[in-house]
């Protein structure tokens, strides 16, 4: 999966035992973002500048692209707490 190929070229063990550790969860959001057109196609382009970034070699485009992610990705996870704690 995109997710695990990205965290196995860094070459960081850390990273790859804490997406080992989250990928259930990580799985079940995945599932939630691609039942919800908008944030799917948002997550489509994330995902896309973040690949055309790494391709470039330009180190600090790559990190805006993931920064930018990141971000959308934490917007996404409060919403979903948000409905867990409404009872959704």
């Amino acid at each position: 999966d995109f997710h695990r190929a990205i965290i196995r070229s860094l070459g960081n063990q850390v990273f790859s035992s804490v997406y080992q550790t989250l990928g259930a969860f990580m799985r079940e959001e995945i599932r939630k973002t691609n039942l919800d057109e908008p944030a799917r196609s948002a997550a489509v382009r994330e995902h896309e500048a973040l690949l055309q970034a790494i391709r470039s070699g330009e180190t600090s485009r790559a990190v805006s692209a993931y920064r930018e992610h990141l971000r959308s990705t934490r917007q996404q996870l409060a919403r979903s707490l948000q409905e867990l704690k409404a009872g959704g």
